[in-house]
């Protein structure tokens, strides 16, 4: 099984700053923004009011040798 690449960051408060996102966490699955980028803004708005949307965080390569 392959080791997650990204964990999940902060909590995004904007609709910009999930545009400006290649890779968000939308509640536990990382989501491209090809996927994210063709929702309805009044969708995306109730996500983002409920904490569902989470930056992705690049996690370093050392972990993933320690593992």
């Amino acid at each position: 099984m392959s080791k997650a690449k990204y964990e999940k960051g902060e909590v995004i408060t904007s609709i910009d700053d999930m545009m400006n996102q290649e890779l968000i966490y939308f509640r536990d699955k990382v989501t491209h923004i090809g996927w994210f980028g063709s929702w309805q803004l009044r969708m995306t708005k109730n996500f983002i009011d409920h904490g569902f949307i989470r930056y992705a965080v690049k996690k370093d390569k050392e972990v993933f040798k320690d593992e």
